[in-house]
C-alpha cells in the first residue's frame, strides 16, 4: 500500500521527540555542558561534586539514550497511535531503574 503525503509526514512527525532526546543525551554523556542549575540529572548526590555531576550525567544520558532507541524503534514497527505511550514508557522506565540502581533520590 502506497502513503499518502499526510501519512508519510505523520510518521515522520513520530521521530521528532526521540531524536532529539538523542541528542541531548549525547550532550550528556560528552559532558559538553558544566554543572548548572537546569541542564543534567540533578540530585542531590550528583550535585555533591563536579565528580558526581560528571559520573551522574554519563550514566543519565546511557540510560536516556537507550530509552530514546527504544522509542524510535516503536516509531519504526509499531501503528502510529502507540508509539507516544511507548516512547513515554520507555522513558519512565528507565528513570525509575536508574534511580533505584544508583540510589538516587530527590
Amino acid at each position: 500500500m502506497a502513503m499518502t503525503d499526510a501519512e508519510a509526514r505523520a510518521r515522520i512527525r513520530l521521530f521528532r521527540e526521540p531524536v532529539t532526546l538523542i541528542l541531548v543525551a549525547l550532550v550528556m554523556i560528552a559532558n559538553i555542558v558544566p554543572r548548572n542549575w537546569m541542564f543534567g540529572v540533578r540530585t542531590r548526590e550528583t550535585l555533591a561534586s563536579e565528580a558526581a555531576w560528571v559520573a551522574g550525567n554519563r550514566v543519565g544520558g546511557l540510560v536516556l539514550l537507550a530509552a530514546s532507541v527504544l522509542w524510535v524503534l516503536a516509531a519504526i514497527y509499531l501503528p502510529r497511535r502507540y508509539v507516544k505511550p511507548v516512547g513515554l514508557a520507555a522513558l519512565l522506565f528507565s528513570v525509575v531503574i536508574l534511580f533505584i540502581s544508583q540510589g538516587w533520590s530527590f
